[in-house]
């Protein structure tokens, strides 16, 4: 089985995607899996560091200040997925599905992915949908979310195709213990161990009494 997963510029896209990645690989050891991404993003760092390949397509995103530059992201996402850039993707690779797990990193690949009619998921680990969910949520073959509540706010008409499946974790992740990870990030010292006595104090004293 061949699998496309695209997500990317924060970490909160990439790491669900690389733990979707691993969990494919752990049910079927054969499956190939490479990512698409853009570049600039963090994906460059983190998937080649994984192991597995980065392909690049044009995307920006929308900002919801009034910007000049809102109108190339709208340029990019009806001219992209049409790209021969993407398309060349899908041509190599030719994936038996593509897996997006939001941003508009994911866009491109994805509307490319569903004009071909390949199978196609967008995981959603967020309650609040974010826009390029919302975009393909009634184009792709399954939604799947994190959270009941997001149910409510798709707009997706059969709703067999919306699957609560949890946010999926990577393998190491509780690897190690609190006290351990404390000790790692410097928290265990004496000022990380005041701080949160130190905002309670603030609080109180800049709450009316």
């Amino acid at each position: 089985m061949r699998v496309l997963l695209t997500g990317g510029k924060t970490a909160g896209h990439i790491n669900p995607a690389l733990a979707i990645a691993e969990t494919v690989l752990q049910n079927d050891p054969t499956a190939e899996i490479q990512f698409v991404g853009v570049r600039g993003g963090k994906e460059e760092d983190l998937i080649p560091r994984e192991g597995f390949r980065l392909h690049f397509v044009q995307s920006m995103g929308i900002r919801r200040s009034l910007s000049p530059k809102n109108i190339k992201a709208v340029w990019l996402a009806i001219k992209s997925p049409r790209s021969k850039e993407t398309q060349a993707i899908l041509d190599e690779f030719q994936p038996d599905i593509v897996i997006g797990t939001g941003g508009f990193t994911s866009w491109p690949i994805m509307k490319a992915a569903i004009l071909r009619g390949i199978p196609t998921a967008v995981h959603e680990s967020n309650a609040l949908p974010g826009l390029t969910v919302r975009l393909l949520q009634r184009k792709v073959d399954r939604v799947w979310i994190n959270f009941e509540r997001t149910r409510e706010l798709l707009r997706v008409k059969d709703p067999t195709r919306v699957v609560k499946v949890g946010n999926p974790l990577r393998k190491d992740f509780g690897r190690l213990s609190q006290r351990e990870a404390k000790r790692r990030l410097g928290w265990s010292k004496p000022l990380f161990r005041c701080f949160p006595l130190a905002v309670a104090w603030v609080l109180r004293r800049s709450t009316p009494q």
